[in-house]
Protein backbone atom coordinates (compact mmCIF):
# COMPACT_ATOMS: atom_id res chain seq x y z
CA UNK A 1 0.00 0.00 0.00
CA UNK A 2 1.22 3.50 -0.87
CA UNK A 3 0.66 5.56 2.29
CA UNK A 4 1.43 8.83 0.46
CA UNK A 5 -1.05 8.31 -2.40
CA UNK A 6 -4.30 10.27 -2.22
CA UNK A 7 -7.44 9.41 -4.17
CA UNK A 8 -7.42 12.71 -6.15
CA UNK A 9 -3.77 12.07 -7.14
CA UNK A 10 -4.68 8.52 -8.14
CA UNK A 11 -7.55 9.84 -10.25
CA UNK A 12 -5.23 12.16 -12.17
CA UNK A 13 -2.74 9.37 -12.76
CA UNK A 14 -5.44 6.97 -13.99
CA UNK A 15 -6.69 9.56 -16.49
CA UNK A 16 -3.12 10.21 -17.66
CA UNK A 17 -2.51 6.49 -18.27
CA UNK A 18 -5.85 6.21 -20.06
CA UNK A 19 -4.94 9.15 -22.29
CA UNK A 20 -1.53 7.59 -23.04
CA UNK A 21 -3.34 4.34 -23.90
CA UNK A 22 -4.89 6.19 -26.86
CA UNK A 23 -1.55 7.15 -28.42
CA UNK A 24 -0.94 5.20 -31.57
CA UNK A 25 -4.67 4.96 -32.23
CA UNK A 26 -6.45 6.90 -34.99
CA UNK A 27 -7.29 10.50 -33.99
CA UNK A 28 -11.01 9.65 -34.03
CA UNK A 29 -10.57 7.29 -31.07
CA UNK A 30 -11.37 8.62 -27.59
CA UNK A 31 -12.93 7.55 -24.29
CA UNK A 32 -16.44 8.49 -23.24
CA UNK A 33 -19.05 7.70 -20.63
CA UNK A 34 -21.55 7.53 -23.54
CA UNK A 35 -21.11 4.53 -25.85
CA UNK A 36 -21.19 4.56 -29.67
CA UNK A 37 -23.31 1.40 -29.61
CA UNK A 38 -26.92 2.38 -28.89
CA UNK A 39 -27.89 -0.71 -26.88
CA UNK A 40 -25.17 -0.20 -24.26
CA UNK A 41 -25.74 1.74 -21.05
CA UNK A 42 -24.17 5.10 -20.40
CA UNK A 43 -21.55 4.97 -17.67
CA UNK A 44 -22.54 7.28 -14.85
CA UNK A 45 -20.48 10.42 -14.29
CA UNK A 46 -19.40 9.81 -10.73
CA UNK A 47 -16.20 9.50 -8.77
CA UNK A 48 -14.20 6.37 -9.53
CA UNK A 49 -15.31 3.29 -7.63
CA UNK A 50 -13.46 2.64 -4.36
CA UNK A 51 -12.79 -1.08 -4.00
CA UNK A 52 -11.57 -2.91 -0.92
CA UNK A 53 -8.03 -4.27 -1.09
CA UNK A 54 -7.33 -7.90 -0.31
CA UNK A 55 -4.65 -9.27 1.95
CA UNK A 56 -4.17 -12.83 0.78
CA UNK A 57 -7.67 -14.27 0.84
CA UNK A 58 -9.03 -11.77 3.36
CA UNK A 59 -10.73 -8.52 2.37
CA UNK A 60 -9.26 -5.58 4.28
CA UNK A 61 -11.40 -3.08 6.13
CA UNK A 62 -9.31 0.01 5.43
CA UNK A 63 -7.19 0.44 2.32
CA UNK A 64 -8.91 0.97 -1.01
CA UNK A 65 -7.97 1.11 -4.65
CA UNK A 66 -10.00 3.04 -7.19
CA UNK A 67 -11.10 2.12 -10.70
CA UNK A 68 -12.67 4.15 -13.47
CA UNK A 69 -14.25 2.87 -16.70
CA UNK A 70 -15.00 4.38 -20.10
CA UNK A 71 -16.32 3.22 -23.46
CA UNK A 72 -13.85 3.37 -26.34
CA UNK A 73 -15.59 5.46 -29.01
CA UNK A 74 -14.80 6.35 -32.61
CA UNK A 75 -14.31 2.78 -33.81
CA UNK A 76 -15.87 1.95 -37.20
CA UNK A 77 -18.53 -0.78 -36.71
CA UNK A 78 -16.65 -3.46 -38.65
CA UNK A 79 -13.16 -2.66 -37.34
CA UNK A 80 -13.38 -3.76 -33.69
CA UNK A 81 -10.86 -6.61 -33.86
CA UNK A 82 -8.47 -4.46 -35.90
CA UNK A 83 -8.67 -1.68 -33.31
CA UNK A 84 -8.25 -4.12 -30.42
CA UNK A 85 -5.04 -5.43 -32.02
CA UNK A 86 -3.93 -1.85 -32.74
CA UNK A 87 -4.32 -0.98 -29.04
CA UNK A 88 -2.13 -3.93 -28.01
CA UNK A 89 0.48 -3.10 -30.66
CA UNK A 90 0.62 0.59 -29.75
CA UNK A 91 1.00 -0.29 -26.06
CA UNK A 92 3.96 -2.52 -26.91
CA UNK A 93 5.40 0.37 -28.93
CA UNK A 94 5.09 2.51 -25.77
CA UNK A 95 7.28 -0.06 -24.03
CA UNK A 96 4.39 -1.39 -21.96
CA UNK A 97 4.30 -5.08 -21.17
CA UNK A 98 0.86 -6.38 -22.01
CA UNK A 99 -0.81 -9.53 -20.85
CA UNK A 100 -3.85 -11.24 -22.29
CA UNK A 101 -5.95 -12.94 -19.63
CA UNK A 102 -8.55 -14.18 -22.10
CA UNK A 103 -9.56 -13.58 -25.69
CA UNK A 104 -10.79 -10.00 -25.94
CA UNK A 105 -8.93 -8.73 -22.87
CA UNK A 106 -5.61 -6.88 -22.85
CA UNK A 107 -4.04 -5.59 -19.66
CA UNK A 108 -1.05 -3.51 -18.61
CA UNK A 109 0.20 -3.44 -15.02
CA UNK A 110 2.60 -0.55 -14.50
CA UNK A 111 5.57 -0.73 -12.10
CA UNK A 112 3.97 1.95 -9.88
CA UNK A 113 0.97 -0.31 -9.12
CA UNK A 114 -1.45 1.37 -11.54
CA UNK A 115 -2.92 -0.45 -14.51
CA UNK A 116 -5.31 -0.40 -17.42
CA UNK A 117 -7.50 -3.13 -18.87
CA UNK A 118 -9.13 -3.22 -22.30
CA UNK A 119 -12.25 -5.38 -22.60
CA UNK A 120 -13.84 -6.22 -25.95
CA UNK A 121 -17.46 -7.25 -26.22
CA UNK A 122 -18.80 -10.12 -28.33
CA UNK A 123 -17.36 -10.07 -31.85
CA UNK A 124 -15.34 -6.97 -30.82
CA UNK A 125 -18.50 -4.90 -31.44
CA UNK A 126 -17.58 -2.55 -28.58
CA UNK A 127 -14.73 -2.00 -26.10
CA UNK A 128 -14.28 -0.47 -22.68
CA UNK A 129 -11.13 0.69 -20.92
CA UNK A 130 -10.76 0.58 -17.14
CA UNK A 131 -7.95 2.21 -15.19
CA UNK A 132 -7.10 1.27 -11.63
CA UNK A 133 -4.79 2.38 -8.84
CA UNK A 134 -2.73 0.62 -6.22
CA UNK A 135 -4.07 0.39 -2.68
CA UNK A 136 -4.08 3.58 -0.64
CA UNK A 137 -5.43 4.73 2.71
CA UNK A 138 -9.19 5.16 2.54
CA UNK A 139 -9.07 8.56 4.28
CA UNK A 140 -8.96 10.54 1.00
CA UNK A 141 -11.65 8.62 -0.93
CA UNK A 142 -14.31 11.25 -0.18
CA UNK A 143 -12.05 13.94 -1.73
CA UNK A 144 -12.48 12.55 -5.26
CA UNK A 145 -14.15 14.51 -8.04
CA UNK A 146 -16.54 13.05 -10.59
CA UNK A 147 -14.93 11.46 -13.65
CA UNK A 148 -14.68 13.69 -16.71
CA UNK A 149 -17.33 12.76 -19.31
CA UNK A 150 -14.64 12.17 -21.93
CA UNK A 151 -10.92 11.59 -22.26
CA UNK A 152 -9.93 12.93 -25.67
CA UNK A 153 -7.31 11.52 -27.99
CA UNK A 154 -4.00 13.15 -27.00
Amino acid sequence: MDESLTAPDAQRKIYAYMSQALTGMPDTTSLSKTPDVSDLAEKQNRPPLPNACWDGNVQSDGPRYISSSYWVVGIPPSAGKEYFDLFAESWKNNGWKTSAEMIGIARVDFPDGFGIKLNAGPDYRFMSLTGYSPCMPDTTIEDMDSDPRTIPHP
